[in-house]
């Protein structure tokens, strides 16, 4: 089984790569809906993939013949008393002991706040579409508001700031 550290900076590389080939064979060259589907997947992979066991090189066993060997005469054994031995706990010693819960704790405090910074701008969003004048477009909802700098969309809403105009082409393909 993977180390916590190992399987979280396995995590990092894997969505580093799922992210460099986005940025270099999907942005802008494919539909928004399939960048999004992609985008979402990757995020899936990249915690999947690394928990995954997957061996690079095929094991191969290879059997050396050993010489056997005679067992020594019994009496050169030494006599024991009866007591077995006890186990003693291996505790992690120097740097391990304290790099382990400071990457744990780092880790946690970054998914604390991605969360805590994903639920605001949520909270944001549910103002803005509150404030902006909606209009039912079928498959989507159109949210006009002037504060909007940068259209965006956000589940099956399309907000769009002042200067936005309908084309005629656009009206002409709703049912």
């Amino acid at each position: 089984m993977k180390s916590p550290l190992l399987y979280i900076l396995e995590v990092l590389f894997c969505s580093g790569l799922l992210l460099a080939f986005y940025r270099l064979l999907l942005v802008r060259k494919v539909s928004f809906r399939a960048c999004r589907r992609y985008l979402v997947a990757a995020v899936f992979l990249s915690a999947v993939i690394p928990a995954l066991d997957i061996p690079l090189y095929p094991a191969r066993t290879v059997v050396y013949p050993l010489p056997l060997i005679a067992a020594p005469p019994a009496e050169n054994f030494v006599q024991t008393t009866g007591e077995l031995p006890v186990a003693v706990p291996v505790v992690p010693s120097g740097w391990r002991r304290i790099l382990r819960p400071m990457a744990v704790g780092g880790y946690l405090t970054a998914l604390f706040l991605s969360l805590g910074f994903l639920a605001v701008r949520m909270v944001g969003i549910r103002r803005l579409r509150r404030r902006s004048r909606l209009t039912d477009c079928g498959a989507y909802t159109l949210a006009e508001h002037p504060q909007i700098a940068t259209p965006f969309s956000f589940l099956r809403t399309v907000f769009l700031g002042g200067g936005y105009e309908r084309s005629p082409a656009h009206d002409r393909s709703l049912p």
